[in-house]
Formats: structure tokens, C-alpha cells, sequence
């Protein structure tokens, strides 16, 4: 006959001053803290303890590993804290508990690892929001990666805090390049990671002439009226790049149809 083994200790308070956010855990989502209070206030269940680590001797507090939505959302209704001390968990232990909870996105990924103080992932903040690249991970990865593909092995670099930006200039170059043709087209249609990746798999073309397209775009931005896939985005760019060229001298069209679609 099987035995059951205690192995911790659910305690309640109503004591908030006990607990303090862990640096570098997920930023706290108003939205969700919000739907968790509507949920308490219909029919309160009570019973998933929060996860703390050991008192901080120096505070008194006892950090929220786990939980810190659900401590936000019944500490603002005045809601008695369900906690259990968990000694075996670290701090960072708990990104890879929630590799595949869908909460924990990249963005928390990138908050956790700006919060500790690494300037590879400072710098790719700074680099996202200054660019435009908002929520847009799998190109700014990309883009700073010096690669004109998405790839499995950067984007998990990233979230296990590996990530490092390859060529600074090189991907500036690049991102204000890709901007100037946005503003050239100006269409929001634009604004989606299936263009980007078309016009990175055209700009890294040996032989792409960059002022040439982009000039010609000024005079064909029309035909950028929307697409569904990188394929048919760079379908667009091949006609852009080389309609009616014929008149222009040394001109050498290029293929761009060995793309392979990596969305």
C-alpha cells in the first residue's frame, strides 16, 4: 500500500508586506492581474500556493518565485495569501519551468535578462524599440544576428541568455536601410515579419544594388499593396527590382525565387 509524504507546507497570511517581486521575473501584466481579480471576485479557489524561496534575512521578505500575478490580483482584493517555501528552486529556475507556458513569451524573456544587467540584451531593447522592431523578435534576433533567415539555434540562444549581437554597424546599416523603404512604401501592410524576412533574403543577394531598388521603389511603391507570405512578398520585390530595366547600363537582374520560406 502506497504511503503519502508531506513534502511542504502550505501557509496562509494576509500579511503583503511579507513578499517581494523577484528582479528579473516577468513584468507584471495589468491585463492578466485584472482578469485574475474578476475570476476571484465570481468564485474564489483558493488553493494554488504561491512558490517563495527562503526569508531574506536582510528584508524579512520572502520572494515570489511563482505566482506574483496571483499575489498582485488577491493582495489588491484583500485576499488571504496561500504560500508554500520551496528551499530546492532558484530564482532562475523559473524561466525554464515556464519555457512552455504561453505567458512567457520573448518579451519576458528580454525583460528578465535587461533587469539582470546584460548588455547584449540592453542594447537589443534599445535597437527593437528604436527601429520600429516592436514585438517583432524573430526579426530583430535576425537582423542582429548579420543573418537574412530566422534559425531555431539564435532564437534559442535567446531565451537562454547566450545571445550576442554579431555586428553593430553591419545591422544598423541594415534596419535603416529596411526603414527607408518602409518610408518610401508607407503602407502598414508592410509591417509584418513576412516582409521583413523577403526583404532580407533580397538585400543579402550578392549583386543587389541597393540604391537602385530603392529608387525604384519610389517609382513602383504601389505595387507594395499587401501580401500573405514572405514568398509572395518577395514575388513583389523580384518585379520591382527588375521591371524595365532594360535601358539601364551594366544592370544585371537578379533571381530572387531560391528563397525558402522560413515562417
Amino acid at each position: 500500500m502506497s504511503k503519502i509524504t508531506n513534502v511542504g507546507t502550505i501557509k496562509e497570511t494576509n500579511d503583503y508586506n511579507l513578499f517581494s517581486f523577484i528582479k528579473g521575473n516577468r513584468a507584471i501584466n495589468r491585463g492578466h492581474v485584472n482578469k485574475l481579480k474578476d475570476k476571484i471576485n465570481k468564485k474564489d479557489l483558493n488553493e494554488i500556493p504561491l512558490l517563495v524561496g527562503n526569508k531574506n534575512h536582510k528584508t524579512g521578505k520572502y520572494p515570489i518565485i511563482d505566482g506574483q500575478h496571483r499575489f498582485k490580483a488577491r493582495a489588491e482584493l484583500n485576499k488571504a495569501i496561500r504560500f508554500i517555501i520551496v528551499n530546492a528552486i532558484k530564482s532562475d529556475d523559473i524561466s525554464t519551468m515556464n519555457t512552455n507556458n504561453s505567458n512567457w513569451v520573448n518579451k519576458n524573456f528580454l525583460n528578465k535578462f535587461v533587469e539582470q544587467g546584460n548588455y547584449e540584451y540592453i542594447y537589443y531593447k534599445l535597437f527593437m524599440e528604436d527601429n520600429g522592431l516592436k514585438n517583432l523578435f524573430s526579426v530583430c534576433t535576425t537582423i542582429l544576428n548579420n543573418s537574412n533567415r530566422r534559425t531555431k539555434a539564435h532564437e534559442k540562444d535567446f531565451v537562454e541568455g547566450n545571445f550576442k549581437v554579431i555586428d553593430k554597424e553591419n545591422s544598423i546599416t541594415n534596419i535603416l536601410y529596411i526603414n527607408m523603404i518602409l518610408s518610401e512604401i508607407n503602407s502598414h501592410k508592410c509591417k509584418n515579419s513576412f516582409f521583413y524576412f523577403a526583404l532580407l533574403h533580397a538585400i543579402y543577394h550578392t549583386g543587389f544594388d541597393r540604391v537602385h531598388f530603392i529608387n525604384k521603389v519610389r517609382k513602383l511603391s504601389a505595387k507594395f499593396k499587401g501580401a500573405t507570405s514572405s514568398t509572395e512578398w518577395l514575388d513583389i520585390i523580384d518585379l520591382v527590382y527588375n521591371r524595365h530595366n532594360q535601358g539601364i547600363k551594366n544592370f544585371k537582374p537578379i533571381i530572387f525565387r531560391d528563397f525558402k520560406s522560413n515562417k
